[in-house]
């Protein structure tokens, strides 16, 4: 079993202070069966709990009831009520991320983090992997850079959505819907969109069509947009240098992205930075 050698693990980061916007958290928890561990709780944060094993139940802001099982999620979204409740067979163990509303509202903006309260994504070395090496990040404060494991976090939200978006595909998420997410997903790295298309026997064109009709932009427009919202909310925490910023949402060069930031917000990143609501 996945996580196996793992009982609770819970390792916090706030940045640059104790602030309920900026904080970051992640763990993993067994929780004994048979009791409500969540009754029309109410958080001021988002958290993202992924089931291991065991079983439990979701109950939603409407009253709606979710069976969940291992390889399923829930969500914590901030500020609405929910319950959970831990079935009393098998043994529960939890993986979480939790971040704070800053973060929650740049992915419920990009269309990155789903409204849907639950959902499946299958269980996976790669995820257990990719999951420890930042839960020991976190763990070590002088192994890494504060700035990098905050991105680090940020980026492990947004790569399971993505992950879990192409899964849900063929029970019919839009194509338009799971493009955006895969067009956010790593800016460092190029969509190849013909290949996207391709794979889900989609014409080029088409979807293009579609994406432009959906979305107002062309996909293109829509990574750059997200991009430089993107370096806006970096550029808000104050974590990384403008030089850093432009490598990490990878830009060709520092002159580069302060151009293009620039000629869509009408300020300079350095400017923006001292003063983020001119």
């Amino acid at each position: 079993m996945l996580f196996e050698q793992y009982k609770n693990e819970i390792a916090f980061l706030h940045y640059p202070a104790i602030k309920s916007s900026m904080l970051y958290g992640l763990g993993i928890l067994e929780k004994k069966g048979g009791f409500r561990d969540k009754v029309n709780f109410i958080s001021e944060h988002y958290t993202l709990v992924y089931l291991i094993s065991g079983n439990a139940e979701y109950t939603d802001q409407d009253g709606t009831r979710h069976a969940l099982s291992a390889g399923d999620f829930f969500q914590r979204f901030p500020g609405r009520p929910h319950s959970t409740f831990i079935s009393p067979s098998g043994n529960y163990k939890e993986v979480y991320v939790m971040v704070g509303r800053r973060v929650y509202d740049l992915g419920r903006e990009l269309e990155i983090i789903p409204e849907k309260p639950t959902g499946h994504l299958p269980l996976t070395e790669e995820w257990e992997s990719q999951f420890i090496r930042l839960l020991e990040e976190f763990r070590n404060p002088d192994d890494y850079n504060q700035a990098k494991k905050i991105l680090h976090c940020q980026k492990l939200l947004f790569d399971f959505f993505s992950a879990s978006f192409q899964t849900d595909h063929a029970d019919g998420t839009p194509i338009v819907s799971e493009a955006c997410r895969i067009l956010c997903s790593d800016f460092r790295k190029k969509t190849d969109l013909a290949e996207f298309c391709r794979l889900r026997h989609v014409n080029y064109h088409t979807f293009r069509r579609l994406f432009k009709a959906g979305k107002g932009i062309s996909p293109n427009q829509f990574r750059q947009e997200a991009r430089l919202a993107r370096a806006r909310e970096i550029l808000r925490q104050h974590i990384l240098n403008i030089s850093e910023i432009a490598e990490e949402l990878g830009y060709s060069s520092q002159f580069e992205f302060s151009r293009q930031f620039k000629r869509r917000y009408k300020i300079s990143p350095a400017r923006f930075r001292k003063n983020p609501s001119a």
